[in-house]
Formats: C-alpha cells, sequence, structure tokens
C-alpha cells in the first residue's frame, strides 16, 4: 500500500510543485522571517501538502537556502548586464549598486541570514557567504583595469579592499532606506558612496608601487 509521500509523487506534478512552493516560500520568508515561516504556513500559500516541500527540499533550511540561491541569481540577471554596458568603473559599480534599492526583498532575505540565529545554520550561511563572493569578484573585476602596471599583490589587496568596502557601505545604504526613508534620497547616498569609494581607491593607488 502506498505511503503518503509516494501519493504525493504520483498526484503532484515535480517542477510545477517545486515552482510554487519556492514562490511561496520567497514570499513567506521575506514578510516573516525564517523562524516564524513555518512548513505548514509555506505549503498553504503554494497550496501543496507540507509532505511535498520535504520530499521536494529535505529541510526548511535547503529550502531557504535555494530560496536565496534563486533570487540572487534573478537579482543578478536584472542589474549586472546594466552595469556591464557602463565602460567607467565608478558608473557600473553604481548602477549594479542601485539594484540594492530595487530589489528589497531578496535584500530582507539575505538581512534574515545576518540577523536571525536560526537562519545561520551552515547550509543557509553558505549560499549566503558565495552570493557575498561572487559580488566581490565583480567589483574587483570591475576596477581591475585602473590597476594595470601597479604591482600585482597591492593590486590585488586594493581590488579587494574595494570589494569588501562597497558591499559594506550598501549595507547601510539599505538599512538606512528601510528604516531612515525621509532622510536621505537613494540617489543621494549612491553619490556619497561613490565619492567615498573613489577617494579610498584613489589614496589606495598612492600607496602602491608602478
Amino acid at each position: 500500500m502506498p505511503n503518503a509521500n509516494e501519493k504525493i509523487k504520483k498526484n503532484v506534478d515535480p517542477h510545477l510543485a517545486r515552482d510554487r512552493i519556492l514562490a511561496a516560500a520567497r514570499e513567506v520568508f521575506a514578510e516573516q522571517g525564517y523562524t516564524a515561516a513555518s512548513i505548514s504556513k509555506i505549503a498553504k500559500k503554494a497550496n501543496v501538502l507540507s509532505g511535498s516541500i520535504y520530499w521536494a527540499f529535505e529541510s526548511k533550511e535547503r529550502l531557504f537556502a535555494e530560496v536565496l540561491t534563486i533570487t540572487a541569481e534573478e537579482w543578478r540577471r536584472k542589474f549586472k548586464p546594466f552595469s556591464d554596458q557602463k565602460t567607467d568603473p565608478y558608473e557600473k559599480l553604481m548602477v549594479f549598486a542601485s539594484g540594492f534599492v530595487q530589489a528589497p526583498e531578496f535584500l530582507r532575505l539575505m538581512m534574515i541570514v545576518a540577523t536571525e540565529h536560526q537562519a545561520s545554520r551552515h547550509e543557509i550561511r553558505d549560499a549566503a557567504v558565495k552570493i557575498r563572493r561572487e559580488w566581490r569578484d565583480y567589483v574587483e573585476r570591475s576596477v581591475a583595469p585602473l590597476l594595470e602596471g601597479y604591482e600585482s599583490d597591492g593590486a590585488k589587496r586594493l581590488a579587494q579592499r574595494m570589494g569588501r568596502m562597497l558591499l559594506q557601505l550598501l549595507d547601510g545604504v539599505f538599512m538606512s532606506l528601510q528604516i531612515e526613508q525621509n532622510e536621505m534620497t537613494a540617489e543621494q547616498m549612491f553619490i556619497d558612496v561613490s565619492g567615498v569609494l573613489r577617494r579610498e581607491f584613489e589614496f589606495g593607488l598612492s600607496q602602491l608601487n608602478r
């Protein structure tokens, strides 16, 4: 006699169910956080049985990590091509940075990883670390043309510093825009971020040897 999971497998199109689950989980996680977003709530939102979620993703932790990864990829596809069209490195980075305002759902998911203890489990943390590493790599590649001709180790360290600094600044911008919405516009904040990056980069260049 078939068990409950076997019935789920027969009655639910795996691909359709998976897409519905991911869409529902993304919405519920972003609205309620990791801890409050139960599997039963996600199942109700997706109109599937709770067992189908465990069958498709094995655990709530894996489901959140998958939501984080897919949402990051959607964000990258939406914003990175526009920044790639810019020839000036600072303009490229500011186009990239603008996505931090235009994709608040994704950034709320990343903030959940940083602020909720239960969302810091290794599979979720690994997914978030990978996303941040990809962002830093993009920044480092963007500034690389300005470092040609400089001593390689120093240039590499400067590029890495710019990658870390931009993400740290954008973390602050995102938080400010969520809490202090009437203090400054996003455009003003990005102008400030761009100015800081330029000054720090120029200072870093002055310390390098050709």
